[in-house]
């Protein structure tokens, strides 16, 4: 009996191990639906305003974004952006920068550069800025989605 106890707890560790470390920096991006999307405010109230590209806009590849945000959008002067296509797959990435003081609060204006294969199965994709949270806690992440029609 003594046996069997030691061999079950064994393989729950396992079990449990195997599985933090199968989803060890997993995460999972929200991607809105393409047919419900009227505008890019679908994150939530997100203190940022891209100036290019615009929702729905046909864009080429490398799309040039810029805008203004939140100084404390920054960490170190940059945050990510992905373009993600409608099959949900991460087609390019890249992270946004800033020339201005991005410790503050104020308004600061940002721009970055993005490339993607033109071998993508869809013509419509999402632009995905998110804040820099070093903290990785849900609660203080931002994003904004931005639908792209993808030439």
């Amino acid at each position: 009996m003594k046996k069997i106890l030691i061999a079950c707890t064994v393989l729950l560790i396992v079990v449990i191990l195997t599985t933090l470390v199968f989803d060890w920096g997993r995460r999972e991006i929200p991607i809105p639906d393409m047919n419900q999307v009227a505008t890019s405010t679908i994150a939530n109230n997100t203190p940022i305003i891209v100036s290019y590209p615009i929702d729905n806009q046909t864009v080429t590849s490398p799309i040039h974004i810029n805008g203004t945000v939140q100084g404390n959008w920054f960490f170190e002067g940059t945050f990510p952006v992905e373009l993600i296509d409608s099959n949900g797959d991460v087609i390019g990435s890249t992270t946004a920068t800033t020339d201005g003081d991005w410790a503050t609060t104020s308004d600061v204006y940002f721009s970055a550069d993005i490339s993607y294969r033109n071998a993508t199965t869809t013509d419509r994709a999402f632009l995905l800025l998110e804040n820099d949270n070093p903290s990785g806690d849900p609660a203080h992440l931002e994003q904004k989605f931005i639908p792209l029609i993808l030439k």
